[in-house]
């Protein structure tokens, strides 16, 4: 477990973070940047993730002003109990350069069947 939480928050809480990122899921494959967060909903969903916190971790993350960068770094520490990364990639179009995240989940297993032949 990581050392930020005391205890892995809760699956509904997860994929109510992932929400405000416009993520639907744990292995949803849609790339978003820092424009799409919602900070008002995050705000929120902070309320219930605060419990899970180690009390010295959030009061350095979530009791000090809320940002949209900040708000990454909250969605890291969140996938990170999951062992998924959070992939970057900036982009530029004329002078404007801008950074789009988007979630790097391990693939899935198959499961490998058996053929019966009868």
């Amino acid at each position: 477990m990581p050392p930020i939480f005391r205890q892995i928050p809760p699956h509904d809480i997860i994929l109510k973070v992932l929400a405000v990122f416009g993520l639907t899921s744990l292995y949803d494959a849609s790339w978003f940047s820092k424009s799409h967060v919602r900070l008002d909903a995050l705000e929120e969903v902070l309320l219930e993730l605060e419990p899970y916190y180690i009390p010295c971790k959030a009061r350095d993350y979530l009791y000090s002003p809320l940002t949209q960068i900040r708000a990454i770094t909250i969605l890291r520490q969140v996938l990170k109990v999951y062992d998924i990364h959070l992939q970057t990639s900036e982009r530029g179009r004329g002078n404007i350069k801008s950074v789009w995240y988007h979630l790097n989940s391990p693939q899935k297993e198959i499961p490998t069947g058996e053929i019966v032949f009868d």
